[in-house]
């Protein structure tokens, strides 16, 4: 373990990585690379049941000389409905997905006093996590928003979200042209993201009519 001196003189980077398995795993590999470097002390943000899955992680990197720091927060499960232990997308049911979502957002509080209490030197945090920005700009440190997809699907997605084109075919199956690009693409909705999915929007706009009714 390092003096109290030694960690003091370490740049400490906090990384927050979002209540999903396919983002927490290159959250760790992250911290792990900056843990490597000289005079950097890495700490990852988890909740307590999201934190078994680097476990394993966590061991190799102190057993290599270049430990990752962990710290836990509770995760919100009471306040969503949620019971207690679920705290990671894969472990939600259908009927749950919409209190997962509560608890997203009820999250924002723990970040809130985990950067006011502990101010890192930096963060780098989940997109999921978007106030974490501006939390980190409240107190004076630089952030990072962290994607676990490649550059040409952010590219992809945000030309979809703002010219809507796939909501313009008459099926999931049928192929549309994603513009904008040196070569333009051809793609259909069924290779989409959720979150794109025409049937998505309309359901979830649905819902929100019925609760403004």
């Amino acid at each position: 373990m390092a003096s109290r001196e030694e960690r003091a003189s370490k740049l400490r980077v906090f990384f927050i990585p979002f209540f999903a398995t396919g983002h927490i795993i290159p959250a760790m590999d992250l911290a792990s690379l900056f843990a490597a470097r000289r005079g950097i002390e890495a700490t990852i943000v988890l909740t307590p049941a999201n934190a078994a899955l680097i476990r394993p992680t966590l061991q190799r990197s102190t057993t290599s000389g270049h430990p990752v720091e962990l710290l836990l927060y509770p995760f919100p499960s009471k306040a969503a409905g949620l019971p207690s232990g679920i705290e990671n997308l894969a472990a939600v049911s259908s009927e749950d997905s919409s209190k997962f979502t509560k608890a997203i957002d009820f999250s924002r509080d723990a970040h809130n006093r985990l950067l006011h209490e502990h101010h890192p030197d930096a963060v780098v945090a989940d997109v999921h996590f978007w106030w974490i920005t501006g939390i980190a700009s409240d107190i004076g440190i630089p952030s990072v928003c962290f994607h676990v997809i490649g550059s040409f699907a952010n590219v992809i997605m945000n030309n979809l979200w703002e010219t809507k084109v796939h909501e313009k075919v008459p099926g999931d199956s049928h192929p549309f042209i994603v513009h904008r690009l040196r070569s333009p693409i051809s793609t259909g909705e069924i290779e989409l993201p959720v979150f794109l999915s025409v049937a998505t929007i309309s359901s979830t706009t649905g819902r929100l009519r019925e609760s403004s009714g």
